[in-house]
């Protein structure tokens, strides 16, 4: 399977492929970070993929924060290689997690991931290198690297060429296959 093409948008698209749980998945950490000033005047979108038992909160929060023209909810998809073609990187501020697959995925289509430092999720994400690591759960550690991610953003086609090959290099050939497989 070839890297997928990277997005010619003039919008920096940021993918969050998860359940809507508040409680592990945080989008709603996610949304009070990028409700702040400094996003709000940034040419970035946020596209929410999945849904689950706080969509509705998900949703109340976003229109609260009168963040609506920048955030998108998708609903569940199936098709991952549109989310992988319409965005640029990958956003998981998990709590908890073992390797995502979500994560998995987005770095075989070739897209690069900010993700908290959790679980397996650093055999994946080399900082700077394939994507950037969140160091704790915190608001203000997700704004940091989000930032830290922003300064970088014209380097994201890099990073995810890069963590498309380093995935390869460092899964499971088995695991690998059978993902390609299924999205051929």
């Amino acid at each position: 399977m070839d890297e997928l093409e990277w997005p010619n948008f003039d919008t920096f698209n940021i993918a969050c492929v998860a359940r809507i749980n508040f409680k592990i998945k945080r989008q709603d950490i996610m949304i009070n970070v990028f409700a702040q000033e400094k996003w709000r005047n940034r040419n970035i979108t946020v596209n929410f993929y999945g849904e689950g038992p706080d969509t509705s909160n998900l949703q109340m929060l976003i229109k609260n924060q009168t963040f609506e023209d920048q955030v998108t909810m998708h609903g569940q998809t199936e098709d991952i290689r549109h989310v992988g073609e319409y965005n640029h990187v990958l956003i998981l501020p998990f709590v908890a997690e073992g390797l995502p697959l979500a994560l998995i995925v987005a770095n075989l289509l070739g897209r690069a991931a900010i993700t908290t430092n959790v679980g397996d999720n650093e055999r994946l994400v080399l900082q700077n290198e394939t994507g950037f690591l969140i160091n704790d759960l915190s608001s203000k550690a997700l704004d940091n690297t989000l930032e830290e991610a922003w300064n970088k953003r014209y380097c994201w086609e890099q990073l995810s060429s890069r963590a498309r090959i380093h995935a390869l290099q460092n899964l499971d050939i088995n695991i690998h296959k059978s993902l390609l497989s299924q999205l051929n």
